[in-house]
């Protein structure tokens, strides 16, 4: 059973960074495919909620590898002992560190939304 567009047809509007945008077009247009025709293939796929839909929500999801996961994490480490490192070198000269804004108890999902919130405040929008 084949997905079939409906007779009626909603526009979608969406911001995105203009050289990603750009870029985009560009390879869209060296395939020979549009903008419009490429988000009407895909929300068709991810519609059907099959197994073409779950490969394409799993190409954009960009997964991170246990690899990618074990640099980060190393990473991670390094903020920390180098902070630790500032903080001890302060109190050896007589100063009090102020609280390092760094909290590896919040997520990276906390620190985007703080983040998107308060730009949202600053331009009135929220």
């Amino acid at each position: 059973m084949g997905f079939t567009m409906p007779a009626t047809t909603t526009q979608m509007n969406v911001r995105i960074d203009t050289v990603i945008k750009a870029a985009g077009d560009a390879a869209l247009r060296e395939r020979g495919i549009s903008p419009t025709e490429l988000i009407r293939s895909l929300w068709t796929k991810v519609a059907r909620r099959d197994s073409a839909g779950d490969k394409v929500l799993r190409l954009l999801q960009d997964a991170p590898t246990s690899q990618d996961d074990s640099v980060r994490q190393q990473r991670l480490e390094l903020v920390r002992s180098s902070s630790q490192l500032v903080e001890q070198e302060l109190r050896s000269l007589g100063i009090s560190p102020a609280p390092l804004a760094y909290d590896p108890a919040r997520s990276d999902e906390d620190v985007l939304y703080e983040a998107l919130s308060d730009r949202m405040r600053e331009r009135g929008t929220l």
